[in-house]
């Protein structure tokens, strides 16, 4: 649509309105709110690497990555992400898959072995041919923090960098449903033992990719360092690109003029919904 308007000096104004670009900075209002307005949520090293993954139910629909939730009959109990599904031992010879830890229900999965790993018998009018199998290690490392969740240690070498150490896996993001998208935002240091500067860096990604993403810069780092061998300077924060839910990532520190010092530390991130 375009309208004239004639100016003091007799010249003529366009005025030309395009609807789709109100639409365009409609939407982009709306992602940087969603950039700015989320929730942060806080990490530390979960309470037990990997889990089961059981695939193949049809009716109960039990399929999903199983992570330990609670301890059953002198063993690890497992659930589902959603929560639909159960994992455990039932005290005698099997283990089960059912809605509820520690309840049969009418329809269920029983693998009568010491083992979770390996092939289920479908029970009552449950239906399928379902496998247990050991989820990989890099698939879930990080637990929401509160009691019972450690930090993440972070070990230097000897005035050179430390091994990579795993804080986000590829089933611990998304935390809230709906969300996308995700970036490390903060580090809590609760101990070190050392009052040398650190530097901490950060990486994204699979481990195989690593040497490739360091040729080219392609990772962040900050600096940290301590008074008194404990958490006296607060929380750090870090300037990170936002990454896919999903997106597994590393950090990994060095000690100027010091020999395997540690940081122990929890992270905070942002996800979002784009």
């Amino acid at each position: 649509m375009s309208n004239d308007i004639i100016g003091n000096d007799g010249s003529i104004i366009k005025l030309i309105a395009i609807e789709s670009d109100i639409e365009t900075l409609q939407v982009e209002v709306e992602i940087l709110n969603n950039h700015h307005h989320n929730y942060e949520k806080w990490l530390g090293k979960a309470l037990e690497d990997g889990g089961y993954e059981i695939a193949g139910t049809t009716s109960p629909d039990f399929d999903g990555s199983y992570y330990k939730v609670d301890d059953l009959n002198a063993k690890s109990a497992y659930a589902n992400k959603d929560g639909t599904g159960s994992l455990w031992w039932d005290g005698i010879d099997s283990w089960i898959v059912s809605a509820s830890q520690g309840v049969l229900g009418t329809d269920y999965f029983k693998r009568t072995n010491a083992s979770a790993i390996g092939a289920y018998t479908n029970e009552g009018s449950a239906t399928g041919t379902v496998t247990g199998a050991d989820i990989a290690d890099e698939e879930h490392v990080a637990d929401r923090m509160g009691p019972g969740i450690l930090e993440f240690t972070l070990t230097a070498g000897n005035e050179t960098w430390g091994p990579w150490i795993q804080i986000l896996g590829a089933d611990d993001t998304p935390i809230q449903v709906g969300k996308t998208k995700h970036d490390d935002h903060r580090v809590l240091v609760t101990d070190t033992t050392s009052t040398n500067p650190f530097i901490i860096q950060f990486i994204t990604g699979e481990s195989a990719g690593f040497a490739a993403k360091l040729l080219i810069e392609d990772f962040d780092e900050i600096p940290y360092k301590s008074a008194t061998n404990n958490n006296d300077s607060g929380i750090s924060d870090i300037i990170n690109k936002r990454l896919d839910s999903g997106e597994k990532c590393w950090m990994r520190t060095c000690a100027i003029g010091a020999n395997a010092p540690t940081l122990k530390l929890y992270i905070g991130i942002h996800e979002y919904v784009l």
